[in-house]
């Protein structure tokens, strides 16, 4: 009877952009609520403004005592002087070609107009270890190879908070998610292939906007906002997808317990949540 009952759920907000597999696969728990759809936009148009969102990111109150970063300096070597659980300032202004390695439980603060840019490096964040946090940035112009991330957590990278920063103009995948990390209340816009993909268990991803995903790499079976697999336990809450070539929230391959809900998906090109 509850089985029957949450796919009836289901089946009242498919007009609002909704599909789903018929093999059951591994999911045993799907609850879907507070969608809301809106009509449609010309994609084309709206991502021709690559300025999207509301304004600067919001300033960070910044540790005393924290190393900082200043203009031509080495994020990696500020880092490594640190050590594990330290703490890094990236000052206003461009940052180029910075790729960077973090090690256990540090954090890596922008200061408002603290910019990234790739200048061809592949990755801006890559790293397997655990509880990293990263706020407060602009990362934008990074080359990743297919199907990876300018922000990359690789086996073993649980916990990273990746909070509050503007990842926009990048050639793949904009955030690589894994175990127990939180996604909150960044721009993902305009990136090549993804906005947001992950995989693992305890995932959030809330408060974010999402937008002018797949922009290089068109509407295909392998490009889209988002893209979860093989997770268990995520959340996926209170976001704004809007404008992508491809799906909006899309979970996809043994996904097990997962919500969400309160999304506004609009403007996609495919569904604007796929199941």
């Amino acid at each position: 009877m509850a089985r029957r009952a949450l796919l009836a759920g289901i089946a009242l907000v498919a007009a609002a952009g909704l599909a789903w597999a018929v093999e059951p696969v591994r999911t045993r728990i799907l609850i879907v609520a507070g969608l809301r759809a809106a009509g449609e936009t010309s994609i084309g148009e709206t991502c021709e403004d690559e300025a999207l969102g509301s304004g600067p990111l919001p300033e960070l109150a910044l540790p005393d005592g924290a190393s900082r970063v200043e203009i031509g300096q080495s994020l990696q070597e500020a880092l490594d002087r640190v050590g594990p659980d330290g703490t890094v300032v990236v000052a206003s202004g461009i940052h180029g070609g910075q790729s960077v390695v973090p090690q256990s439980g540090q954090t890596i603060l922008g200061e408002p107009g603290a910019i990234l840019s790739g200048e061809g490096a592949q990755f801006a964040f890559r790293s397997a270890s655990p509880g990293v946090t990263i706020r407060g940035l602009v990362i934008e112009g990074y080359e990743p190879e297919d199907k990876q991330g300018v922000v990359q957590g690789e086996e073993g990278a649980r916990g990273w908070t990746v909070s509050g920063n503007e990842i926009r103009n990048n050639a793949e995948v904009g955030i690589v998610a894994k175990s127990g990390w939180t996604v909150t209340d960044n721009r993902v816009h305009h990136n090549g292939r993804y906005g947001i993909i992950g995989s693992g268990a305890q995932l959030l991803i809330e408060g974010n906007e999402i937008a002018c995903s797949a922009l290089t790499h068109g509407s295909t079976s392998d490009s889209a906002a988002t893209k979860f697999v093989h997770t268990t336990d995520i959340v996926i809450r209170n976001n704004n997808v809007h404008d992508n070539f491809g799906n909006g929230l899309w979970v996809d391959i043994n996904n097990v317990d997962f919500r969400i809900e309160g999304n506004r998906a609009e403007g996609n090109a495919h569904s604007g949540i796929f199941v």
